[in-house]
């Protein structure tokens, strides 16, 4: 659980990847293909880099990458994921150990 207003700490470290496109780190990468290009727009979110790591509190994302200070717009549980295409989840594997800190 986070609380709303409060300062956090994420860092990820580890490496995942998205069908057979190379390992990337929580920063994930710019779509280079034609695919990745059109499907842009069916990303979690579509302006931030595929397979980046995102905070999710209620139905709100925030990127994060391989480390960001975090105050959550609301207070509840904390989730993470990566930026794909919603429906492409099944095809990334690989392990991010993340890292969550309370700043004072």
């Amino acid at each position: 659980m986070v609380e709303k207003g409060q300062r956090y700490k994420i860092t990820a470290k580890g490496q995942w990847q998205d069908a057979t496109f190379p390992p990337t780190d929580a920063n994930g990468f710019v779509g280079f293909t034609l695919p990745m290009k059109v499907g842009n727009n069916l990303k979690v979110l579509p302006e931030e880099n595929y397979m980046m790591l995102l905070a999710q509190v209620g139905k709100i994302y925030t990127p994060i990458g391989v480390e960001r200070e975090f105050t959550p717009q609301n207070s509840g549980e904390l989730n993470f994921l990566t930026n794909d295409a919603r429906f492409f989840f099944g095809s990334n594997h690989g392990d991010i150990e993340v890292t969550v800190e309370r700043l004072d």
